[in-house]
């Protein structure tokens, strides 16, 4: 059932581009729960594109706001569409929503032929009138001031069940569903037969999924941070902030340096640092880890403390980050008066990153991590693959999602072909030969080299591998 009717447009303004939030959101009690600040309901879905690689959906979801707030981003996890897995770009541009004025969000919805097992499904959703989606929306919002010495914005991530069953709309109709179909038939012909091995198309495909999920999901791990900012009142901003890392070996595993030192990174809250004169409240600093699929909440639905490897609990240690560089500056819009000027840290650095270190021995990860492969320095891919967590630690266990994308080579860099939200910054990136990269932001990664030598983890492994045979 719709919950928000038709509308015309999205009454949105759009703020200067300071960058996305990242990985944080504060810790505050709401005036009302999240589930009542916004209405959210799916209003309709339509084909936008077939060709002989991809299917694109438009979604547009209706919103309305129950108290004005700003929209910053949306991110999808798990989303089908009779049952079949369509990636959907996460929206990271901050839309302002009027309270109680209903506006639509369109998305873009797509899914790639080579990430199932038959076109089947496709032809049917093609040809049935109604089709069925489901999934869950988390969006983030900021509610206004915090406090009147601490002017940073709440900011409350929205979980929403979707599930709905809605028409399929073709612009064109009957001719251009027949022409669809008529792709998607050329499409599995051309896949079913395309190179010499057995191992190609759809059922190449396949097999790789199995490996990713099997060699590569349990190196990666889930991580949250806990800090606080102190005021001159003595009042305090509390932050949680998730993201992925990786083992790069038994012990040791790769994090951003944003997810260790965010307020280099987030605008808001190195604005607020520059303008109230805030300082870290030392005591309250914590990072948790989990490995994937563990367990992290309790009987009573609260984060477990004894199901994650903990920094304040000595199982963890930072073992070194890159020297800091790339500081750019920015103008961030204030609440009252002229915008201020910030000093940011760029993500998309090679100093963005962070070596640590498992203490356990519980941790302790046997063999070493899967095979790296150099990118070279011209190259695309049909496809890449990446884990992410889009709920964070909202979730019972930290079950990581699995998003295939197409993407490029340049200047020491991987461009990725769609965007991805914040829950996988940190993630590997991992080609049918192996790990070739970090994703660092919402378009691109650096090279797995960059990462290594910034580290300093080049030449250790240049020292531990083994020589060629016949040497």
């Amino acid at each position: 059932m719709r919950r928000v009717s038709a509308i015309a447009g999205l009454a949105a303004a759009l703020l200067a581009p300071v960058g996305a939030w990242g990985q944080c959101t504060t810790v505050d009690e709401l005036e009302v729960p999240a589930s009542e600040l916004l209405e959210v309901g799916m209003e309709k879905v339509a084909v936008k594109k077939v060709t002989t690689e991809q299917l694109e959906l438009t979604l547009t979801l209706g919103l309305r706001a129950q108290k004005g707030l700003r929209l910053h981003q949306v991110v999808f996890e798990k989303l089908r569409v009779n049952e079949l897995p369509f990636y959907v770009d996460p929206v990271l541009e901050e839309v302002k929503l009027k309270e109680g004025e209903p506006a639509e969000l369109p998305l873009k919805l797509t899914l790639y032929y080579r990430d199932l097992d038959s076109l089947r499904p496709l032809r049917l959703l093609l040809s049935e009138s109604r089709i069925r989606l489901e999934g869950t929306a988390y969006l983030d919002v900021k509610l206004g001031a915090l406090y009147q010495v601490l002017t940073l914005s709440r900011r409350a991530r929205v979980p929403v069940t979707l599930r709905e069953e809605l028409p399929l709309e073709i612009p064109g109709g009957e001719p251009v569903r027949q022409a669809a179909l008529q792709m998607l038939s050329s499409a599995e012909a051309a896949l079913e037969t395309a190179g010499e091995a057995v191992e190609t198309g759809l059922t190449w495909t396949s097999r790789w999924r199995r490996e990713l999920w099997e060699n590569y999901a349990p190196r990666v791990l889930l991580a949250y941070l806990q800090f606080g900012l102190r005021g001159k009142e003595n009042r305090v901003v509390r932050f949680e902030c998730f993201g992925v890392g990786f083992r790069i070996g038994p012990d040791q595993f790769i994090l951003p340096k944003e997810l260790v030192h965010p307020w280099k990174f987030d605008a808001e809250i190195a604005g607020v640092l520059k303008r109230e004169g805030l300082r870290l409240e030392a005591e309250g600093y914590d990072l948790w880890v989990w490995p994937a699929n563990a367990r992290m909440r309790d009987e009573e639905g609260e984060l477990d403390p004894t199901s994650a490897f903990r920094l304040r609990g000595g199982q963890l240690r930072l073992v070194r980050t890159p020297e800091d560089d790339d500081i750019e500056s920015v103008w961030l819009p204030q609440p009252e008066g002229r915008p201020q000027k910030i000093k940011l840290h760029r993500r998309d650095s090679p100093a963005n990153l962070a070596l640590l270190e498992f203490t356990d021995p519980a941790a302790h990860l046997e063999p070493a991590s899967p095979e790296a492969e150099p990118a070279p320095e011209e190259a695309g891919w049909e496809r890449l693959a990446l884990f992410r967590f889009p709920g964070g630690v909202a979730a019972e266990e930290a079950r990581p999602d699995l998003v295939l994308l197409p993407a490029t080579t340049e200047e020491k860099r991987i461009r990725l072909g769609a965007g991805v939200d914040p829950s996988a910054w940190g993630t590997p990136l991992i080609s049918p030969t192996g790990i070739v990269g970090v994703v660092q932001n919402e378009t691109n990664g650096l090279i797995l080299e960059e990462v290594l030598r910034a580290l300093e983890l080049e030449q250790e492994n240049e020292e531990k591998a083994p020589e060629a045979p016949g040497r």
